[in-house]
């Protein structure tokens, strides 16, 4: 886990990892047995998410700098351009709810396509338009309130 404070990487047990783990976001990906801090990183080639150790991320965080997306802005109730650094350290305020990319021209929403049977990004108009669609639909989550073990 990343230590704040001191701006270094610092090894924790997972049952503290869990309990922490909100504050930092999609900013650390750590698994149980790691033995280096790992996070997230946009990988351009795949153009997906790849798990990458913090030195490595380190190393190329500065081929990202220029890169921009978007975010909902939630005082302003509207589409805001911000740079790719600063979504990757908001992004876990806004649940599965934007899926933005470095380089995107709009917002962009998850969306499982019922077609392909995969999640999709779909761009804001619409994604404003299908959404109703998805109102009824149900899924399983699990429960750890009533967790039975």
């Amino acid at each position: 886990m990343g230590d704040k404070v001191n701006l270094c990487p610092m090894k924790v047990k997972w049952q503290y990892y869990l309990k922490v783990a909100h504050h930092y976001g999609y900013t650390v990906a750590a698994r149980p047995g790691d033995e280096e801090l790992f996070t997230w990183i946009w990988d351009r080639v795949n153009e997906c998410h790849m798990r990458v150790p913090w030195r490595i991320a380190q190393k190329v965080k500065h081929y990202y700098e220029k890169d921009e997306t978007f975010i909902w802005d939630k005082v302003n109730k509207c589409e805001m351009r911000v740079p790719w650094n600063v979504f990757m350290n908001v992004r876990h305020h806004f649940g599965f709810t934007i899926d933005s990319r470095p380089g995107d021209e709009q917002l962009h929403h998850p969306i499982w396509d019922r077609v392909n049977t995969a999640g999709c990004a779909f761009p804001d108009p619409i994604y404003l338009k299908v959404k109703k669609y998805y109102a009824d639909t149900t899924t399983y989550i699990y429960d750890r309130v009533n967790d039975a073990h």
